[in-house]
């Protein structure tokens, strides 16, 4: 009877996650370069009963470095409506390795999410071939740890990984991060049938403030929405301080992290951010 009923739980829960799986589809694709040789495809995703976008992924198979002695990283990486990193996840069979073939710790992967929200990063202005130049500019070091690659003097960093660091940084934040807002204004603008996110658009602070006060009853294209209007109209923290603390309290964790990388993308010292950044499961 006992093996029935865990049979019976077990189908249940099956039957859940296919259910839930099954709310989001492929929308719109495109492929854009990220290097001379290597190109990848960017997804839509729409979830099915909204009828909206909620992110774009790309399934990433990209070499490490461009000399064939790096491992080939294996991941997902998600982008929001708008084009701004979002998360990404690794195979467990595959996982993201430093120097010396040495598997990643917990805390890399965390120190990795943390590297590509920060788009005003130092990896940003490094050409990819200073990573084995011997002497290195006011900026950075040589690392005796990674033989020639140097060792960047930001705060968060992971010790023998620049490379892959740096290659992940720049399919993170790219120029083709624009494509993916523009697909997503152009997705509003063809589906005239659906709904305005928000019955009355925010235009003040004071709207916006009203509305954050309700994040709990948005969707995940409404929060993002709001978000972009927050960053376009360039809303100072302290205006939005205290209901955006609030938002950590959402159920929804994919909601969590939406608001914890715009805390991390606008440089807002928060503890809950952190703390969010460090419950998230990068593995698939």
């Amino acid at each position: 009877m006992k093996k029935i009923f865990l049979l019976s739980l077990v189908t249940i829960l099956l039957s859940f996650t296919l259910t839930n799986s099954s709310k989001i589809k492929d929308g719109e694709q495109f492929k854009v370069k990220i290097n001379d040789s290597t190109e990848i495809t960017i997804i839509q995703a729409i979830n099915t009963q909204t009828n909206l976008p909620i992110y774009y992924y790309s399934n990433l198979s990209i070499p490490a470095c461009n000399t064939g002695e790096c491992k080939i990283i294996e991941m997902t990486m998600y982008w929001d409506i708008y084009g701004n990193y979002y998360k990404y996840s690794v195979p467990k069979g595959t996982p993201l390795t430093k120097a010396n073939h040495k598997e990643f710790s917990k805390s890399d992967y965390i120190r990795l999410h943390l590297i590509l929200n920060d788009t005003s990063s130092r990896l940003k202005n490094l050409a990819f071939n200073h990573l084995t130049e011997t002497q290195a500019d006011k900026w950075y070091k040589t690392d005796g740890n990674t033989g020639a690659s140097i060792k960047l003097m930001d705060k968060t960093k992971i010790k023998g990984a620049i490379k892959t660091s740096h290659t992940l940084w720049h399919v993170a934040n790219n120029k083709y991060n624009n494509k993916i807002k523009n697909a997503t204004e152009k997705y509003f603008r063809t589906h005239t049938e659906l709904p305005n996110l928000f019955k009355n658009d925010p235009a003040t602070s004071t709207d916006i403030i009203k509305l954050l006060t309700d994040l709990d009853r948005f969707n995940l294209t409404q929060l993002q929405n709001l978000i972009s209007i927050i960053e376009t109209n360039k809303i100072e923290l302290s205006e939005i301080k205290s209901v955006l603390k609030n938002s950590f309290n959402d159920k929804d964790m994919s909601k969590k992290i939406l608001v914890s990388n715009y805390c991390l993308r606008n440089k807002h010292k928060s503890s809950k951010a952190i703390k969010i950044a460090k419950s998230i499961n990068y593995f698939n």
